[in-house]
């Protein structure tokens, strides 16, 4: 949803992904200066899986609905 530099070098990074009632699944992946951001989501039964890729000179803010976190660069898997 947005990428904002940051004055060391790296950036910063806002997900707030929207999962519609008619879909089970979406990823996308998107290559920046810093590395790629990819995230996906998946329906199970009645559960959301997301999956992120954060670049490592990077930060960011998950947020779903209630449920949030703060990211380092790295892997990041949420069950909801």
């Amino acid at each position: 949803r947005k990428v904002e530099p940051k004055k060391d070098g790296g950036v910063h990074l806002e997900i707030m992904p929207y999962v519609p009632e008619d879909m089970n699944h979406a990823e996308m992946s998107y290559h920046t200066a810093w590395g790629k951001i990819s995230l996906s989501w998946e329906k199970i039964k009645e559960k959301i899986i997301f999956r992120a890729e954060i670049p490592g000179a990077a930060t960011a803010d998950f947020v779903y609905g209630e449920q949030k976190a703060q990211w380092n660069g790295g892997i990041y898997e949420v069950e909801l």
